[in-house]
């Protein structure tokens, strides 16, 4: 039986610390965000993977290579690429409201 695990990477550091509408925006893990992808590589440290799969986006790359530590390989994708967000790309929640 194979089994498939859809996860999102860590909080990015978004820019003035204030949340955002990303897409393909490449913001890198955030404190809290490196802290969440280890605590999934410890997670899935007791489950066998064959392969993890993520975007080719810093904060997806860091959150795959957290799980797939040295016990597996990780393969970027462009097709698993974040979506576009368009003309909110970057605006705060708030504003977009």
């Amino acid at each position: 039986m194979r089994h498939i695990y859809l996860i999102r990477h860590g909080r990015p550091e978004f820019p003035n610390g204030k949340d955002c509408c990303i897409g393909r925006t490449d913001y890198p893990l955030s404190k809290e965000g490196l802290h969440q992808a280890e605590r999934l590589g410890e997670y899935f440290s007791k489950i066998p993977l064959s392969a993890v799969y993520c975007s080719t986006l810093i904060r997806s790359i860091k959150t795959a290579e957290a799980i797939a530590r040295e016990y597996t390989s990780v393969f970027q994708r462009e097709a698993l690429q974040e979506i576009d967000c368009g003309l909110w790309e970057g605006l705060t929640f708030d504003y977009i409201k």
